[in-house]
This record gives C-alpha cells, sequence and structure tokens, in this order.
C-alpha cells in the first residue's frame, strides 16, 4: 500500500514539474512572439507593422486572397521568417541600431499577439504572419520607417502595409 502512495507522490510531483516547464515555454513563446512584431505610426499612412528594427512589414494580396511570394519575388519582397530574424541584423536592410526616423515611432503596446502566427514556406523557413497575413519585407526600404512600396501592384498582386488590428492599410500617397 505504501508503494501506491509512494507512486501517485511521484506521479503528482512529476505532474507539476512538467506543468512548471510547460507554462515557462509558453511564457518565452509568447515573450518571443510580442518581440517579433510592433507597430510605428507614419505621417501619411498611420499605425502600421514593423519589425523589433523599425523596418516596414508588408502583405501581398490578389483580392480577398494572398499571393505566394516566391523566387523572383521574394527576392525583391524578403518573407519576414523566424529564420531572417538574425540575419536581418545589420545588413543592407538598414543599420539595426538605427533609430526610426521621424515619420515614425516604434509603438508596440498596440499589437495583438493573438494575432502573430506562422506558416512553414516551400523552402522549408517559417515565415511571421499576422491575422493570417504572411510578412515580407521590400528591398527598397533601406531605413527604419520608410514605406516605399504602399498599394504598388506587383508580382500577381498589390502590396499593402497592414495596421495593427490586423487589417489591410489601403491608404496611398
Amino acid at each position: 500500500m505504501k508503494k501506491i502512495f509512494k507512486m501517485i507522490g511521484l506521479s503528482f510531483i512529476l505532474s507539476l514539474v512538467f506543468i512548471g516547464f510547460a507554462q515557462d515555454t509558453q511564457a518565452t513563446d509568447m515573450a518571443m512572439e510580442a518581440s517579433v512584431v510592433h507597430a510605428a505610426q507614419h505621417m501619411s499612412f498611420g499605425h502600421y507593422l514593423v519589425d523589433s528594427h523599425g523596418r516596414t512589414l508588408y502583405v501581398v494580396v490578389n483580392g480577398d486572397e494572398t499571393v505566394p511570394c516566391e523566387g523572383e519575388c521574394a527576392t525583391a519582397w524578403p518573407p519576414y521568417t523566424e529564420e531572417s530574424m538574425s540575419m536581418m541584423e545589420g545588413d543592407a536592410m538598414g543599420d539595426s541600431s538605427e533609430e526610426m526616423s521621424d515619420s515614425s515611432e516604434m509603438m508596440g503596446e498596440e499589437i495583438d499577439a493573438m494575432l502573430i502566427g506562422t506558416v512553414m514556406r516551400e523552402d522549408g523557413t517559417t515565415q511571421i504572419t499576422y491575422n493570417g497575413y504572411p510578412l515580407y519585407y521590400f528591398v527598397g526600404d533601406v531605413e527604419a520607417g520608410q514605406v516605399n512600396c504602399q498599394a504598388i501592384a506587383n508580382f500577381g498582386g498589390t502590396w499593402y502595409i497592414l495596421s495593427p488590428n490586423g487589417e489591410i492599410n489601403t491608404t496611398t500617397n
């Protein structure tokens, strides 16, 4: 009988340890999610999504449908992937240490972490999504706060910025 109580006690303790580990993992995942997408304010376009360095994030749609961006498209519009987050620091997309320009300011508290997700790309990388939309950079945006391709038709769709509420911002300059 004592053996059964010991087994139950051990099982209970292991369960608590596992639950604590799972909660720590969830907290780490949620902290990572909250840090990958931020909001900025632009004088012409209002609030929009940026990465942690203030680089503008875009989506591409044709009507109500998202458009896949592979090959040449992905060269001009690099996908925002988990793998690229560390690679983007200090590269051609702009120096990660730069502050955002006067036309934009970081406002990360507006982001809804429940809208952040991921999708597996054909090349095996994990792309960051917001409200189900895969996110991309534009190679012509070389500094934080630049929005050089809002409402531009290219590669089978139109490229837009997203509002922090997850809606496409169709404002044109």
